[in-house]
């Protein structure tokens, strides 16, 4: 894109010190042609060919994305599976967020859906739903070292807080996530985003209530009105359980869907 300046000369301009919300236009029929759109995005294609996924989410008219830069685009619906989720309950929400490229395999055709979630693992699931990491390393926890596939992802998390380190100045990246807490990092994330900021008052939205830490109760509240979360067993929201990649796969898409990202 070419800028004119005051003297008239023009300069082309290629970057910009923020992202921009674009829109690429879309006919009927390419729209139709779209099977599942929650599982299409804009891919930007580098110099060489190779396909790096913007996100994006659909309008009447077309697909609107952020970016930092003009380029070459294209839009590609992925649809990715896994051999151990064909029968699972959570398969249509882990086909989305790998197709999104939010939470991939633990190898190429198992996604492990039962497997216990880790704070490194959260972190770098929420710094990838919302597209936001560190630029450069910030020694801000012990145990963080720099070049971790999850470094720059904890490190923004935590700035924004979102999610905290502990009083011994470490982070505990391998520790598991309960389902309480895993909640409460997803409402701290969608109010950043969303910049909603209500709150509900303590109410017995489950029966084991009485087992839900103070902190994490108003979130749990508003989680469940709002459709986001659901008990199991009998009414009960097991705080205390460790989270799944399965629950953290329904949670993203849920958050997504309430932000319009889908």
């Amino acid at each position: 894109m070419d800028i004119e300046k005051n003297d008239g000369s023009t300069s082309a301009v290629d970057k910009f010190d923020s992202k921009l919300q674009i829109e690429l236009k879309l006919s009927k029929e390419e729209l139709a042609n779209i099977k599942d759109k929650r599982k299409a995005g804009v891919y930007y294609i580098d110099e060489n060919g190779n396909l790096e996924f913007m996100g994006g989410h659909f309008s009447e008219t077309g697909i609107v994305f952020e970016t930092g830069h003009f380029s070459n685009y294209t839009i590609v619906e992925y649809n990715k599976t896994f051999d151990d989720i064909s029968t699972h309950w959570a398969k249509d929400y882990v086909e989305v967020v790998a197709a999104r490229h939010i939470v991939n395999g633990m190898t190429e055709t198992t996604f492990e859906p039962d497997t216990k979630l880790t704070r490194a693992q959260l972190a770098t699931i929420l710094g990838r739903t919302f597209e936001i990491k560190a630029d450069q390393y910030q020694n801000r926890f012990k145990d963080v070292p720099q070049g971790e596939y999850y470094t720059d992802y904890v490190i923004k998390m935590s700035e924004l807080g979102i999610i905290k380190g502990y009083e011994d100045g470490t982070f505990r990246p391998n520790d598991q996530v309960t389902r309480e807490q895993l909640v409460v990092l997803m409402m701290r994330a969608y109010r950043y985003v969303s910049k909603d900021n209500t709150t509900i008052n303590a109410q017995n939205t489950f029966s084991d209530m009485s087992e839900i830490a103070d902190y994490a109760k108003s979130d749990v509240n508003l989680a469940k009105a709002m459709n986001m979360i659901s008990g199991v067993g009998d009414n009960e929201f097991n705080p205390k359980g460790n989270s799944t990649r399965a629950e953290t796969s329904k949670l993203i898409v849920e958050l997504l869907k309430k932000l319009k990202k889908l």
